[in-house]
């Protein structure tokens, strides 16, 4: 009774302060002008309405938050105002994110539980500045979120049906956002924890939204087919752009070694180990198959001196339990430890030593932080900043996290983050 009691007092609550929360998300909501950011989606949904596609008159496609520009057309096109409209479906996002971190809560530790996120997310100074911004991050954490819940379903409960939305928000996302890509591998989450053969074509189907938000999160659309530079006149200068679209790639070492006969001759001693450790890592009986997967993963990894994909995939195995401290204790996880080793001192020889590949890997140009940070490095000796780009190559990718956290950190006030973790 008195369980219920404390649940019944943290509902009602919650639906008070949900209230307080959804009033300050609207308040004065179309009172400012467009944001830089927010302009760009704007111009680009009148660009729709003029001829059909997001497509800029200095040239290229504008074709992120497809999904948002297409659904403010019709609003925009009835004459609502756009400062408000485009703000409210943000808001209107970032409100229906509430009931599936409710139901999210409940499923995971009860009703207490599931109020008290809410309520944080209510009074979040974060996700109140978040939901008033007319750009797809509202939208898409809520999109994200929902599928959670969807693979909660599919994981947990195993229920088959909630694969369906899993495979349907997954595909939409990668017209939200280019986060997309998160949502396209944990797709395979299911089949990887279940592992039974029954489940092939879902792995088929997951390969399919994989191959889709890949190629179109990858595809240069701002620089089709010309480039803005074919509108400018020619006398004017212009830089090349390089292309490439928004997926960054890892930066392989392995890529220069056949221009150096030396290294390529003693690169035979890491790759043929590998192979070795991986052969006796298949044929060992002495756990499943998916731990010695993971193992594989690992030494693939080191073979390609991405040792941040490597230390974020073995914190990501634990915690989806694929593998155990136990796995990380046995004799054959030392042999792999050991591969990983060589690998790792055969790179960084080859860092120190050459210099070719500093040059054909462009690290400096990576992206901006990685620029920013060698600009204020420049009068430091050149073995640190050596060292720098070695740490770079091996540690950078994946890359995401890092450049979320640097451009929060750029313009948004330390106060106001502090106050958004308190509340």
């Amino acid at each position: 009774m008195k369980q219920d009691r404390m649940e019944s007092t943290a509902f009602w609550a919650m639906a008070i302060i949900v209230a307080a929360g959804i009033y300050f998300r609207l308040k004065g909501l179309g009172k400012w002008s467009f944001t830089n950011d927010e302009y760009y989606l704007a111009q680009s949904v009148r660009h729709i309405l003029e001829t059909g596609l997001p497509e800029f008159k200095c040239g290229g496609y504008y074709v992120r938050g497809l999904l948002y520009q297409y659904l403010m057309v019709p609003f925009v096109a009835l004459g609502f105002q756009e400062e408000l409209i485009f703000r409210l479906f943000a808001v209107c996002s970032n409100i229906i994110a509430m009931p599936v971190l409710y139901k999210l809560g409940k499923k995971v530790s009860g009703t207490l539980l599931a109020c008290l996120v809410v309520i944080a997310f209510s009074v979040s100074t974060l996700e109140i500045e978040l939901s008033r911004f007319a750009r797809m991050y509202a939208p898409f954490q809520a999109l994200f979120l929902w599928y959670l819940y969807s693979l909660y379903k599919a994981v947990i409960e195993g229920d088959l049906r909630a694969r369906v939305w899993m495979y349907g928000l997954s595909f939409v996302s990668m017209f939200v956002w280019e986060g997309a890509v998160f949502l396209a591998l944990l797709n395979f989450l299911p089949f990887i924890i279940n592992q039974e053969k029954k489940d092939i074509w879902h792995v088929l189907v997951s390969i399919f939204i994989v191959v889709c938000v890949a190629r179109y999160l990858s595809f240069d659309f701002r620089h089709y087919p010309l480039g803005v530079e074919a509108y400018w006149p020619p006398d004017i200068p212009l830089p090349q752009h390089k292309g490439g679209g928004r997926l960054y790639k890892p930066l392989l070492m392995l890529t220069t070694v056949k221009s150096n006969p030396l290294w390529l001759v003693l690169f035979i001693i890491p790759i043929g180990l590998s192979a070795w450790i991986v052969y006796k890592v298949a044929r060992s009986r002495e756990f499943d198959s998916m731990p010695r997967i993971c193992f594989g993963v690992f030494i693939l990894f080191a073979v390609f001196n991405q040792y941040g994909l490597l230390l974020s995939s073995v914190v990501t195995f634990l915690l989806l339990g694929l593998i155990s401290l136990d796995h990380l204790k046995s004799r054959i996880f030392g042999w792999v430890a050991l591969t990983v080793s060589v690998n790792f001192m055969f790179w960084a020889s080859y860092g120190f030593i050459t210099d070719m590949w500093i040059q054909a890997l462009n690290i400096r140009e990576t992206d901006p932080f990685v620029g920013a940070v060698f600009n204020k490095m420049s009068g430091l000796p050149d073995s640190l900043n050596r060292m720098m780009s070695i740490l770079v190559t091996f540690f950078y990718y994946p890359n995401g996290f890092i450049r979320i956290v640097f451009a929060w950190l750029k313009i948004y006030p330390i106060f106001t983050i502090s106050a958004g973790l308190l509340t």
